[in-house]
């Protein structure tokens, strides 16, 4: 764990919280309750950028942060919600990144732009699908129950509001941060990193 890793990680919470606190709806394809913010989107910088376990430290500082400091109105039932899918979406588009061979900031020269969006759209897909899934599950049998939703609703709820909120907010982060994650991210932090020497 080097220092250049960890203040990258601390800057991308702190990118994630200020993020998170302005969320919206998207009125006419999801109920007011379900709000998109682009918090995912440092966490999944620094999960393609840096590996998967520095996406989680995103996510878990930016969830951590969000409860301590008193934001927004959904409580630590919301707080766990997004730490579910957050954690789930960087981890997976992670790691499928980094198995697929997209190289990291460190690496040197970025993988060819044909190959880093063929890769990339597969791993962004892959944790999307699987924050959905997570969602899903999480949000049938315990989430929803915990809002106050009558227990023999609950899958039914999930299945036709979560699922497409979660894919969704998958596609939508996960295809930003693979545009800004190949060359305007690491160039920031170049020029940051130049300025603090």
């Amino acid at each position: 764990m080097d220092l250049r890793s960890m203040v990258r990680c601390g800057i991308l919470s702190a990118l994630s919280l200020v993020l998170m606190a302005a969320d919206f709806p998207i009125p006419f394809l999801f109920p007011d309750y379900l709000k998109y913010d682009f918090s995912e989107l440092p966490a999944l910088l620094a999960a393609v950028g840096m590996g998967p376990g520095w996406g989680l430290a995103v996510e878990v500082v930016k969830n951590l942060l969000y409860l301590a400091l008193g934001l927004g109105n959904a409580g630590w039932i919301g707080v766990l919600a997004n730490l579910l899918a957050g954690s789930t979406l960087v981890l997976v588009t992670g790691w499928t990144a980094g198995r697929l061979g997209l190289a990291r900031w460190d690496a040197g020269e970025p993988t060819p732009l044909a190959v880093w969006w063929n890769r990339g759209s597969l791993a962004v897909i892959a944790g999307a699908l699987a924050m959905a899934a997570v969602m899903f599950v999480a949000n049938g049998a315990l989430l929803l129950r915990l809002w106050g939703i009558p227990a023999g609703q609950t899958w039914h709820v999930a299945l036709v509001t979560i699922v497409p909120f979660n894919l969704f907010k998958g596609i939508v982060s996960g295809t930003l941060g693979l545009a800004l994650c190949r060359r305007v991210v690491p160039a920031v932090f170049r020029v940051l990193e130049q300025r603090a020497a």
